[in-house]
Order: C-alpha cells, then structure tokens, then sequence
C-alpha cells in the first residue's frame, strides 16, 4: 500500500491525480478565502445583469428572471420558462436587501 501513491522515482499516476485535485480544491478555496478577506460581494448587480461570484460563476440578465423565492440558505430564481436556478446564499450578505435593490423582491 505504500507504494500506491509514490515509489522511489517520484510520483505515480495516481499520485499525480491525487495531487492535481488536491491542487484544484485548493485553489478554489484560496479564491473563496480571498474574496473573504478583500471584501468582495458573492452577488453583484449593475442593473441589468445578476453576476453570481459562487462556484459555478454566472451572469444571468435581470429580464431573464420571471421571479425569485428567498429561503434561509437559497435562493430559487425562475426564468421566463420556469426553469429554476438555485443559488447558495450562505456567503452572501444580506441576500434579501439585495434582491430587494434589483427590483427583483417586492417589499
């Protein structure tokens, strides 16, 4: 078992494949973490387009979104075809002020 991962030449190919997920899963939280630290918005509007900074990385435009659900944790955006987006919202903050800012919750 000890030689699955690395032998005395270096890594093996399972090793490598370890290695290069263990690599990305990294990144991904260095961005995450960073985002945190500078400040960043995981939701950001400018009128016309939702961009969504949460893994996957979206941009859906305003007039697309036929209506929103806000849940403690989610958030459910419906398009004009009735197909649903669920969104993570546990990173954001304030979901519900900003959707309320797009227009898109009513008071």
């Amino acid at each position: 078992m000890a030689g699955v991962f690395r032998t005395e030449d270096g890594l093996t190919f399972l090793g490598v494949i370890a290695f290069a997920v263990s690599l990305v899963l990294f990144l991904l939280a260095l961005i995450y973490a960073l985002r945190a630290i500078l400040g960043l918005p995981a939701l950001k509007s400018d009128g016309k387009t939702l961009f969504i900074y949460l893994i996957p990385f979206r941009r859906i435009p305003l007039l697309a979104i036929d209506h929103i659900v806000l849940r403690s944790d989610d958030v459910e955006i419906y398009d004009q075809s009735n197909k649903k987006l669920k969104i993570n919202t546990r990173l954001a903050r304030d979901p519900e002020e900003f959707f309320r800012g797009t227009g898109l919750l009513e008071s």
